[in-house]
């Protein structure tokens, strides 16, 4: 457009959220995706803090990560349509767009074709059509169209899931049977370490008194003197 010295915003294109203007540039600007349609995304600016959130939200919106942020122009908003072959462009339609402003948003209430680009004659039959919510019916579409892949997006997160609990419930199942198993294995380990430490502290006991009587028959007395005096 500039370098046809077709008049044009100062404009900059960005994928990273700015904290700032450049210079040349001055509030307020409007901030954009570069690629999205029905004014999503499209907010004037009128501060630093704004346009760090207004570029974070553009770049959300637009399918490459780009937002724009420009001058600020008031006036009338006009659309050409025009067909362009082997350099020579034929115009085919020029439209208008109401919006509704809203907290520096444009929301757009209607389209009107032709455009009021000149005045009329009184009785002329170029009347404008004006289509009132067109643009929200193909906001709609989109909008069903964003639903029918989230809910397609979440059918196959959920049927995952499901696989991943069935799965889960199957090892739970076996871990389950396997610590049943480990609990009776253990009770009988430790029945047997019981009887085992009963047995070595009997057999201590024994040992013990074998000692005893053996150092008693070894200091000389009688088998009647030992018996009364283990009694």
């Amino acid at each position: 457009m500039e370098e046809n010295r077709v008049p044009t915003a100062h404009h900059f294109i960005t994928e990273e959220v700015v904290k700032s203007l450049p210079d040349g540039m001055s509030f307020p600007v409007i901030v954009k995706p570069v690629d999205c349609n029905s004014s999503k995304g499209v907010v004037k600016v009128n501060s630093n803090l704004e346009l760090q959130e207004a570029v974070n939200t553009a770049i959300r919106y637009s399918r490459t990560d780009n937002a724009i942020v420009e001058d600020f122009v008031s006036g009338r908003e006009l659309t050409i349509d025009a067909f362009v072959q082997g350099g020579k462009s034929q115009v085919l339609c020029i439209s208008e767009l109401d919006k509704i402003k809203s907290n520096n948003s444009f929301i757009i209430f209607r389209s009107m074709n032709p455009a009021r680009v000149m005045p009329r004659t009184k009785g002329s039959k170029n009347r404008p059509k004006t289509t009132t919510n067109s643009v929200s019916k193909t906001d709609y579409a989109s909008q069903i169209t964003e639903k029918q892949s989230e809910i397609t997006t979440l059918t196959t997160e959920i049927t995952s899931i499901q696989k991943q609990i069935e799965e889960n419930k199957a090892t739970l199942k076996d871990k389950r049977a396997a610590l049943k198993k480990a609990e009776k294995e253990l009770s009988k380990l430790e029945a047997k370490k019981t009887a085992a430490d009963q047995k070595a502290a009997e057999e201590a006991k024994k040992a013990e008194a074998e000692s005893v009587v053996k150092k008693l028959i070894d200091s000389g007395m009688s088998v009647d003197e030992i018996i009364e005096k283990l009694k």
